[in-house]
């Protein structure tokens, strides 16, 4: 059954409530929701990084 992206938002509206917010230390913090938006004052790491994940093969290189 499909719904339409305005017919999820109410469901989840439905369904959920509002809870207050309350401030903790970060060590508390697991699977809570952060209540606010948060913004970086300037981006991680700081110089460009292409980083690699894995490496390639090609099939023939591979076989006995």
């Amino acid at each position: 059954m499909a719904v339409s992206i305005k017919e999820a938002l109410k469901i989840v509206k439905d369904y959920t409530s509002v809870v207050s917010s309350e401030i903790i230390t970060i060590e508390n913090s697991q699977d809570r929701v952060v209540s606010k938006n948060y913004i970086a004052n300037f981006n991680l790491p700081r110089f460009d990084n292409s980083a690699m994940d894995g490496y390639a093969v090609k099939s023939s290189d591979s076989s006995k």
